[in-house]
């Protein structure tokens, strides 16, 4: 029997930004999300049960902080460990970063960004009423870097992704349960394209755009059906530079054992939309770059929370 997976699902998406005023206001009254803590600088927000999805921090410039990840346990989570240290990748530390998960490890991956996998994310946070549209989870990231092949590799030989569908000379949709992609590459200069977030029907996307208009805002994209994931999708730019895709009916692969993966031209449009074809003016000059790495800690000892724990040094 093949071993389950080491990684169960995305946990959430950290981002340092200029203005928090305007990110936090985005994610509270269009993506409706709530505020959960602020502690210091780091406001933690979330959509759903769980304690945070989304965290935003007061930086010097608009970056990627780190990529959260849920280990299916905690052997699994010693499995990441020893798969880092066997491949070589660089650890930031044993622990978590912040409040929210109850073990983790934080280490670069090989297509440069910062990744904390844990486990222990609290849940039972209370239900409540949303403005905008409010996801159900955290679905995926975009990420275009420069070396697709080494990212993959990373993917899947330390964190048992699947590849789900290759775009031939462009890049690989992989993804980490059954939905069909959790982390996209495609070729480019190493920033987080875009994030992306599930709802519940196509009736969301359209009070998206309602809600957008009423702040007077636009969609930059959509709403179209992809071809590679076959989900339906809108996209919107948010205050930091990034562009984020509310999506769905993403395809779910349910039978990992009859599962191949399918295989696009570049050249075909119908990976990218099977619906309208022109994608809006600039939408792929949006992206954020990694925030600058502090030093390693080669003992991993002294537990900080808060920005000074990722910008140490």
């Amino acid at each position: 029997m093949t071993p389950a997976p080491v990684i169960s699902a995305m946990s959430h998406l950290a981002i340092r930004v200029r203005d928090l005023d305007a990110a936090v206001q985005t994610a509270t009254t269009i993506l409706g999300m709530r505020e959960v803590t602020r502690d210091g600088e780091w406001v933690s927000l979330t959509c759903n049960d769980t304690h945070h999805v989304l965290q935003y921090a007061a930086g010097e410039v608009d970056a990627v902080d780190h990529i959260g990840l849920a280990a299916a346990g905690p052997e699994a989570l010693d499995t990441v460990r020893e798969r880092v240290r066997a491949h070589g990748l660089q650890v930031l530390r044993q622990e978590p970063l912040e409040a929210g998960f109850s073990d983790a490890v934080v280490f670069v991956g090989a297509d440069g960004f910062v990744y904390e996998v844990g486990i222990g994310m609290p849940a039972g946070q209370a239900p409540y009423l949303a403005p905008g549209v409010r996801p159900t989870h955290f679905g995926h990231v975009n990420l275009h870097v420069a070396d697709v092949s080494t990212a993959v590799d990373f993917l899947r030989e330390v964190l048992d992704f699947r590849v789900s569908d290759v775009i031939t000379g462009r890049g690989v949709f992989l993804r980490c349960n059954a939905e069909h992609h959790a982390i996209a590459y495609l070729e480019g200069a190493g920033v987080l394209h875009h994030h992306a977030w599930a709802v519940a029907g196509v009736g969301d996307l359209a009070r998206l755009g309602d809600a957008l208009d009423d702040c007077g805002q636009t969609l930059l994209w959509g709403p179209l059906r992809h071809g590679a994931g076959n989900n339906v999708a809108v996209y919107f730019a948010d205050p930091a530079g990034a562009v984020v895709e509310v999506y769905t009916e993403m395809e779910a692969i349910l039978d990992e054992a009859q599962f191949q993966p399918r295989t696009w031209d570049n050249g075909d449009p119908r990976w990218w939309s099977r619906w309208a074809k022109i994608r809006g003016d600039g939408f792929h000059d949006f992206g954020l770059s990694p925030a600058p790495l502090p030093p390693a800690d080669p003992a991993d000892s002294g537990h900080r929370t808060g920005p000074d724990a990722r910008q140490e040094g």
